[in-house]
C-alpha cells in the first residue's frame, strides 16, 4: 500500500489557490459592485482571513519539520 498522502507543499499550494481564487472574487464584486452584488461577497471575504492563517500554518510546519520530529522521538 503507498503512502498517497500529500506533502506539506502540496496543500500549501492547495490553500494558497483556493485563497487567490476568492480573493479574486472579491477584487472583482469591489470593481463591479452593481453586477455583482450578493450576499456571497461578504461571506467569500470571511474566509480570506482563515485561510491566510492556514497558510501560515502550514509554512511553519514545513520550515519546523526536522525539529517537529525530533521532539516527537521517544528520548
Amino acid at each position: 500500500m503507498s503512502d498517497e498522502r500529500p506533502t506539506i507543499q502540496q496543500q500549501i499550494d492547495e490553500v494558497l489557490c483556493c485563497f487567490l481564487s476568492i480573493r479574486s472574487a472579491v477584487e472583482a464584486w469591489q470593481l463591479a459592485p452593481e453586477k455583482h452584488r450578493s450576499v456571497e461577497t461578504g461571506a467569500c471575504r470571511s474566509k480570506l482571513e482563515p485561510l491566510e492563517a492556514a497558510v501560515r500554518t502550514l509554512e511553519w510546519v514545513r520550515d519546523n519539520a526536522e525539529q517537529l520530529r525530533q521532539k516527537g522521538e521517544p528520548s
